[in-house]
């Protein structure tokens, strides 16, 4: 008979060769002493126990675990305290170091979990029992490691009776409401952690309302036996101050000093407030040219006027890269980043990068880029290609804080839509930009020239005369970014609008009107997880052209190059970022013509609901609803769902997550109802898996 390994042992024991292979030595324990192989905490009903083995010298062995929680990695001392688990412990690695017991530190432990508690306000709570397995006096042959087991109870907490203020009876009433709503609630049990951040809100609230010089300290009355506790905040606004003096120090001579004075827009006599001295300090970062700004007020003295002293330091003013790389499928509608698309090709390319933070020593940036190709639109489909990018910036442009940005773009290729000749794309814009409200809002303008020009034609279908174009339109970008982190956001909502007019006649061109609004939400539920919701839209209205207008339907509608317009500029869905049951621009298109769905369209919708949930510290997992459509005709197909179910993982890094996308598509949800004008129904599957219809997607980066 023979014993196949688990799943489990196979990889352990995969792991073991590596490390053994490697001439790595395992951490072990050392003779005479025992190690900590489990500490369970019981009791623990009120309070997260794991917010409190942080706490303790006297830890457990490291281990892997699927943990679904609020708060999986919780930091000592630090809310939330009362986070919930739904934890799954698989392993250790043998790698991992072994915690050592000490009977002296583990006594000491028992009274750190007592204090603990009485600074979550629970006064009563006493460690019951501590019993470690096996015991201290057990022989050698029980095994040098150790199980921890230690019980409590927690009791009833302390409850804040009443919260009264010193002090700012002189305050404006907003000021005095804006206090008050930062204090510890009454009714609610008392945390000293809680208190303590409540003092520290009041102190920022009264700094940006000028009084730079403030004071607030407290007291706090605990009765444990009837487990009240009374709260006294003593608040000394002292004097609303004004800014003074400014004091810049730059470590770097070459870097001139006015640019920051101007970014910075700090005067004498502005009314001193901290948004104020942080806007200056995000303003100085996003010159570009330091690595980091610090602005410091001085609230020594009595004046009212507070100076300030800016310390700026530079980074790297002039950079010249090169490399190698591979990329795959997500390129920019235009410039602006107002919409990205995924597209069917990935390359392998060489890169060349020049830099400088400082040009004409006045902080302009300016940045060239090069990347010779190789592009595949299948593995043994390969095509050179070149892709040159060029970008200036201009700060204080107009007014302090305005930049103007030019770029230009040349990218020979393939084309990226599933025809077979190359062209080249020839694109440049300028305009001003500028963000407000702490970087939350944005705004860009900018005027914009395409000339699209194609090469190597074999599409007999598609005349030279009918795909080359050129066209140059007004454009504008308006985002509202209120979530709480742009990488990995758990609560907030974030807004978009792209706009586009083309007005400019020319030969070969289009007039037209492109709308892009888009809206996202996200929800924080229990365990940590996450509901996000993203809804978008695409209006693309050709106002004239005079390229061909291909076909003709019963009621007048044109079918054509020159109905959907500029193929930059189309419309399009389906690939990472779109509908994720659909390969990359496959989603939509009709079946009264021959219209591909790669061609594109005029108007579009999106709909996604997203569940994320974390299992460990870095991987995730998410659930999803895809729906939408893209119509090459002037009208929106409401009941063209194209329903896709699926899930997908993440691999959370410091660029964002990578992520693995599993799409399948719902035939009896692609349409509703009987319909005349419908999407063609794909025929690609899953893997080439019989049945299966969907398709997968790697990239890097959520979803929305």
């Amino acid at each position: 008979m023979s014993l196949a390994p688990t799943p489990r042992c196979s990889l352990l024991l995969t792991a073991l060769f590596v490390v053994a292979a490697s001439g790595c030595t395992l951490p072990s324990i050392p003779a005479g002493r025992r190690g900590v192989t489990a500490l369970y905490i019981h009791g623990a009903e009120r309070l997260d126990e794991r917010a409190l083995a942080v706490c303790l010298a006297t830890r457990e062995r490291e281990d892997l675990a699927i943990d679904i929680s609020t708060n999986p990695n919780p930091t000592c001392g630090i809310s939330p305290f009362a986070a919930s688990h739904l934890r799954l412990a698989l392993w250790s690695w043998p790698w991992t170091d072994w915690p050592l017991f000490d009977r002296v530190i583990f006594d000491r432990d028992i009274q750190r979990i007592e204090r603990w508690y009485r600074a979550r306000g629970y006064y009563d709570a006493h460690v019951t029992s501590a019993v470690t397995t096996p015991a201290d006096d057990a022989p050698p042959e029980a095994g040098n490691q150790v199980q921890i087991d230690i019980t409590l109870t927690e009791g009833e907490p302390v409850r804040t009776e009443s919260v009264t203020f010193e002090g700012i009876d002189a305050l404006d009433e907003d000021l005095q409401a804006a206090l008050h709503a930062r204090a510890v609630e009454v009714g609610k049990r008392f945390d000293e952690e809680g208190y303590g951040d409540s003092k520290t809100r009041m102190l920022t609230d009264l700094r940006e309302a000028s009084y730079a010089r403030a004071t607030v300290e407290g007291a706090v009355e605990v009765n444990p036996a009837t487990r009240i506790a009374r709260v006294v905040y003593r608040i000394v606004p002292g004097e609303s101050c004004l800014i003074g003096n400014i004091e810049l120090h730059i470590d770097n001579p070459h870097l001139p000093p006015q640019p920051v004075i101007t970014a910075a827009s700090l005067d004498r006599g502005m009314r001193y407030a901290t948004t104020t001295i942080e806007g200056a300090q995000r303003a100085i970062y996003a010159l570009g040219s330091f690595s980091s700004v610090e602005i410091t007020p001085d609230l020594t003295g009595t004046s009212r006027y507070i100076n300030l002293r800016i310390d700026a330091r530079a980074g790297t003013l002039t950079r010249l890269g090169f490399g190698v790389g591979f990329q795959y499928g997500d390129v920019l509608q235009g410039n602006s980043v107002a919409e990205l698309e995924t597209i069917r090709q990935w390359d392998i390319h060489a890169l060349a990068v020049y830099e400088n933070r400082n040009l004409f020593s006045g902080m302009r940036r300016f940045r060239a880029e090069i990347r010779p190709r190789e592009i595949f639109r299948s593995l043994l489909d390969p095509i050179f290609g070149m892709l040159a990018t060029t970008e200036f910036r201009q700060p204080d442009f107009f007014e302090a804080r305005t930049n103007l940005v030019a770029g230009a773009r040349w990218d020979w290729s393939p084309d990226p839509y599933g025809r077979t000749f190359r062209r080249h794309v020839l694109d440049a814009w300028m305009g001003p930009e500028r963000s407000w409200w702490r970087g939350k809002f944005y705004g860009y303008l900018a005027i914009h020239g395409l000339l699209f020009y194609p090469t190597e034609l074999q599409d007999t279908q598609i005349p030279n005369d009918q795909v080359r174009y050129q066209v140059g339109f007004f454009e504008q970008l308006i985002k509202l970014d209120l979530r709480d982190n742009a990488l990995q956001p758990r609560n907030g909502a974030y807004f978009q609008l792209g706009l586009q007019e083309a007005v400019f006649p020319s030969n070969r061109s289009w007039q037209y009107m492109r709308i892009t609004p888009e809206a996202r939400a996200y929800v924080a539920l229990p365990l940590g997880m996450v509901l996000a919701g993203r809804f978008a839209m695409g209006y693309l209205g050709i106002i004239s052209t005079d390229l061909p207008q291909t076909v003709s339907t019963p009621d007048g509608d044109k079918l054509g190059p020159g109905a959907l317009g500029p193929e930059t500029y189309r419309l399009r869905g389906g690939g990472s970022n779109s509908n994720r049951g659909y390969l990359a621009g496959s989603l939509g298109g009709t079946t009264l013509f021959p219209n591909a769905p790669t061609d594109g369209g005029i108007r579009r919708w999106e709909a996604s609901l997203e569940l994320r949930v974390s299992l460990t510290e870095n991987f995730g997992l998410v659930f999803f609803a895809d729906a939408g459509d893209v119509s090459p005709l002037p009208r929106f197909r409401w009941y063209a769902l194209q329903l896709s179910l699926g899930f997908g993982f993440r691999y959370r890094t410091i660029v964002g997550p990578v992520r693995l996308d599993f799409g399948f598509r719902v035939p009896s949800a692609r349409v509703l109802g009987t319909h005349a004008d419908v999407p063609p129904e794909p025929t690609d599957t899953l893997f080439g898996i019989n049945g299966v219809q969907g398709a997968f997607h790697i990239t890097i980066g959520e979803s929305y």
